[in-house]
């Protein structure tokens, strides 16, 4: 399979040059049907950007607890025809979770909220996160909004993508997943993770490009990270429920400056 396209020039005009051409973020939307044996059940769209398919649909079912194994999926793979990779099929080796019944929506087009598919929003983690373990060198985590930077070629093209990264304390980054949506960049970087069988990612932290709103502490806390570290603020929603969960959680982070908003306790120095 050849790499997807995640970038294409379109015409703009510009003050003061004239016409040109701009590199523009690709954004298409990609559908997902469940399957097993004979039935099958569209569960809905994602808007997202090309690339890391299979790891967007792992993490998206995570994200709503339609599997915990990556073992649970037979297969998957592209459909349509002609190809044009925006149709994935996911065969389960066992009956569909019911809750996909519930879940399934033919005419909205979403991205992978951790809130999505609850009644009811979970303001309390249902259990706490392995406790990161101290001192944490604060000259290391201020040099990772740099080396993220380094690594996110569809920001460095066209400025319009969210990053999200995998890193454990005082060790070199080590996975980076972009997409045009905050909520897929994780999802990509924990569908990765899942399906390589590095999960729960505990005394891990997961590095964002954005804020740190609650949705995205949530998935950090159910995919195991012990810690999540964002270039932009968090929300107060997100500071209470990784406060609950025994989370580290950082903001503001940058070469030469952070928050701390839980366990301060882990940090050596000012």
């Amino acid at each position: 399979m050849h790499p997807r396209k995640t970038m294409v020039k379109m015409p703009r005009w510009n003050h003061p040059q004239g016409s040109s051409r701009d590199r523009i973020i690709l954004e298409e939307p990609l559908q997902i049907t469940l399957r097993s044996g004979q039935e099958g059940l569209r569960l809905g769209t994602i808007l997202r950007t090309p690339g890391h398919d299979y790891e967007l649909v792992f993490g998206y079912l995570f994200a709503l607890k339609l599997i915990e194994r990556a073992e649970e999926v037979r297969e998957i793979s592209y459909c349509s025809s002609p190809q044009d990779y925006n149709r994935v099929s996911v065969h389960f080796r066992g009956p569909l979770p019911a809750a996909a019944h519930s879940l399934r929506n033919q005419d909205w087009i979403h991205g992978g909220c951790g809130a999505c598919g609850q009644d009811e929003l979970q303001v309390s983690p249902p259990y706490q996160v392995a406790p990161l373990q101290g001192p944490i060198q604060v000259e290391w985590l201020c040099s990772l909004p740099p080396l993220m930077r380094a690594q996110q070629a569809l920001f460095h093209g066209c400025g319009a993508s969210h990053a999200a990264g995998r890193v454990s304390t005082g060790q070199p980054l080590a996975e980076v997943r972009e997409d045009v949506g905050r909520h897929n960049a994780v999802d990509k970087l924990v569908g990765h993770l899942l399906m390589n069988q590095n999960l729960p990612a505990a005394g891990d932290w997961l590095l964002l490009s954005g804020r740190a709103g609650f949705e995205l502490v949530q998935k950090a806390v159910q995919a195991g990270f012990s810690a999540v570290a964002s270039v932009g603020p968090p929300s107060s929603l997100a500071i209470s429920y990784a406060e609950q969960a025994g989370l580290c959680l950082v903001g503001f982070l940058q070469p030469q400056r952070f928050n701390v908003y839980t366990r301060p306790e882990l940090f050596s120095g000012p």
